[in-house]
């Protein structure tokens, strides 16, 4: 038996390819893919199942796989962005696509295979660009929302785990293979309906949903809020006295930040469901969710959830899939803020499955979006970004701007925090666009904070500036000052710096697993401690800290708790524990892979080096956080003056200093400044001195 499409003819044993009568010379790996995508044609053949078909095992990066996928598509004469015969489905795998006949074939065995040698072998270690490049296949036009409940199915739960915070959870590869269902299953569905000619256009989430409240739900997911509040008050009486308009007026309200608005119309809503059991687990997950968007604890976020999943486990009747999966994600929301990743993980697979079988694809983006803020806040943030950019990319080709804004939010977080500072900046415009779009989303503030953090980053401190000030005239108190404490310290503002620093650390909104841009009491007293030794250095006295900063000194809790303790004893002049703690928060962030700890971590190391004369050990670990990831911090400001510092150190101490790596650190450090104030580094009279002095003169313009 063979396998027959246009001129190709490959042996159903996979043992030979030919075109036109010819053989093909292909790798033995190339042509094992071709024959189980071309076998397998009938389903989409995940990442994990090819890992361990062309390698037997799954110690292997989505990039080497890329590159079997691009030369496969090269034999049979098909490409990326063709994907006649193999598509990709992002965050799923491939299927083969392409029409094939089976016919009857000799059995005569056709040459061998090429041994893998032939081929380049790619590069077990997947840098960022080649990560960039893997990603490269644009997504396939995904239509507006229009699934099946049909051909929905819960997909298969994955068989593998990982340990994340000493539990066992999902690997990142079986994460990504599950994250992103609902888009294979929106591309399968549209594809069902061409094939049958289905015109149908209107979304339908369930076969007995009135199309009104299906078109107010698609327009609340859209961010069309006027366009939804417009539907709601044009509801005929009968529909408009169901409690399903009622919560969508809530939901709206949520997505508006009218969060006082949607618990009134919450409480009024209970009195309403006293004798209905499912009614009453409805509100509870919307309570929960609400108390989510209002950035509540945990246990005003579990309490409501847990009792929802409760009732409807104990229904008597038949529970909806997307009811229980609405609860689910609730309470998955509620273990992950009380740091039970475990829990918050099993929840949150559940209620992907579940919604994804009520064909409620959006709220299923929303728990594949939890999933990857696990995967974030476990410090695997290479996983989590690639996550939330499948999830961004469906949510763009969905038109859901909300889902995308979230997702790209996060993915600004985690380039700042691994100092990619131009890819931050790339999705803090997008996420700029997106929010003018929907001006009335309750995540404005959210995403005017994360350009601001970009900009300065970058030393666009106007740019920052004009975001703070329009931040300050929102007034969202969900949020600290943490960015604000870094403008200020940008600008040179020590005095402002230190006060935004120390109203940041008596905001009461951070959750203890806040970590990323500093946005947690212990950032906060990091930024308030770099402010400190700033204003000590130029004659002010040290100042006292709180009573909260003091317990936060004694017990750290985190990486940049030990950066602001060792911070907190060098300013003492206690020079041997403030290396200690610095020494042990650099392994500890170098462990983790996150360069944006390392620095900070390295900072204050080398400058308490250099203050007592070891001017060998700062060189040393200066050249420990570069050998990490030079190109990246080739591009960061304060990396490039940590350089110039040393090397101003290491000519001084050398009776034939080497001026030209001053004037190379200087150029960099000089580049990269934007309109950042250069501070006085002992300087001499020569080029180096003369090449600072106009930096200086064009960062004073902008205090």
């Amino acid at each position: 038996m063979e396998y027959v499409w246009a001129d190709f003819r490959l042996d159903r044993r996979g043992t030979w390819l030919s075109r036109a009568g010819a053989y093909v010379v292909v790798s033995r790996r190339v042509l094992t893919c071709i024959a189980h995508l071309v076998e397998q044609r009938h389903r989409v053949v995940g990442h994990d199942e090819l890992f361990r078909l062309l390698w037997g095992h799954d110690a292997v990066t989505h990039h080497q796989l890329t590159q079997i996928v691009v030369a496969a598509r090269k034999v049979v004469e098909d490409d990326g962005q063709a994907q006649r015969l193999i598509r990709t489905y992002p965050g799923l795998g491939y299927r083969w696509v392409g029409e094939v006949s089976e016919v009857e074939g000799s059995d005569a065995v056709g040459p061998r295979a090429q041994d893998d040698a032939q081929l380049p072998a790619p590069d077990m270690t997947e840098t960022d660009a080649q990560a960039r490049e893997s990603a490269s296949t644009p997504l396939p036009r995904v239509p507006d929302l229009a699934p099946d409940p049909v051909q929905a199915r819960a997909p298969a739960r994955p068989r593998r785990a990982l340990r994340l915070r000493g539990s066992l959870l999902r690997t990142a590869g079986l994460l990504s293979l599950v994250l992103l269902l609902p888009v294979a299953l929106l591309l399968h569905d549209r594809q069902r309906q061409r094939d049958a000619g289905d015109d149908a256009s209107a979304p339908r989430l369930t076969s007995d949903t009135p199309a009104e409240f299906e078109a107010i739900r698609v327009a609340l997911w859209r961010g069309e809020y006027q366009q939804a509040a417009e539907r709601i008050a044009a509801l005929p009486p009968d529909l408009a006295r169901m409690r399903e308009a009622k919560l969508l007026a809530v939901h709206l309200d949520i997505q508006q930040g009218k969060f006082e608005e949607a618990s009134r119309r919450l409480t009024a809503l209970h009195t309403d469901v006293a004798a209905d059991v499912q009614g009453r687990a409805r509100l509870l997950s919307t309570g929960a969710l609400l108390n989510v968007a209002m950035g509540k604890s945990s246990a005003e976020v579990l309490v409501p959830a847990k009792s929802a999943v409760m009732l409807l486990e104990s229904s008597d009747t038949q529970v909806a899939p997307g009811l229980m999966g609405e609860a689910l994600l609730a309470r998955g929301y509620g273990h992950m803020k009380a740091l039970d990743y475990d829990q918050a993980m099993r929840d949150l697979l559940r209620s992907r499955d579940l919604l994804t079988e009520a064909g409620n694809f959006h709220d299923a983006a929303d728990a594949a979006d939890a999933l990857a803020r696990i995967h974030m806040r476990s410090g695997r943030y290479h996983q989590a970004h690639e996550l939330f950019k499948e999830v961004a990319e469906y949510s763009r080709e969905s038109d859901f701007p909300i889902n995308e804004i979230f997702a790209r939010n996060a993915m600004s977080k985690i380039d700042m925090e691994l100092l990619r500072w131009d890819d931050a900046l790339a999705s803090s415009e997008r996420s700029m666009r997106l929010i003018e779009q929907v001006p009335q989303s309750e995540r404005r503030a959210r995403v005017l904070l994360l350009r601001a953090r970009a900009l300065i980053g970058v030393g666009r401190l106007r740019e920052a500036q004009a975001l703070i000030e329009e931040l300050d005239a929102i007034g969202d108190t969900r949020y600290s000052t943490i960015t604000a404490a870094a403008y200020w310290l940008a600008a040179d503002r020590l005095e402002r710096a230190s006060a935004a620093a120390l109203q940041a650390q008596a905001f009461e909104g951070f959750g203890v697993h806040d970590t990323l841009l500093l946005e947690s009491e212990e950032g906060a007293l990091l930024l308030w401690l770099i402010a400190a030794q700033r204003r000590a250095a130029q004659g002010e006295p040290v100042p006292t800290p709180t009573a909260g900063q003091r317990a936060l000194l004694e017990t750290p809790a985190s990486t940049v708790g030990l950066i602001a303790r060792g911070r907190w004893f060098w300013l003492q002049g206690q020079y041997a524990p403030a290396e200690v703690d610095l020494r042990q928060a650099f392994a500890d962030a170098r462990q983790q892979g996150h360069l944006s700890d390392m620095l900070a971590a390295t900072a204050p190391l080398v400058e308490s080096l250099l203050e007592r004369g070891d001017v060998a050990a700062a060189e040393y670990a200066l050249q420990e956080l570069w050998k990490h990831d030079p190109d990246t911090l080739k591009a960061d400001y304060e990396a490039n003056l940590l350089k110039l510092r040393v090397a101003i150190a290491s000519a001084s101490a050398s009776a034939s200093p080497d001026r030209s790596a001053i004037d190379a650190a200087l150029r960099a450090t000089s580049d990269r400044a934007g309109e950042r104030v250069l501070p006085e580094l002992g300087l001499d009279a020569g080029n180096a001195g003369d090449r600072a002095q106009p930096l200086r003169d064009r960062a004073a313009g902008t205090r």
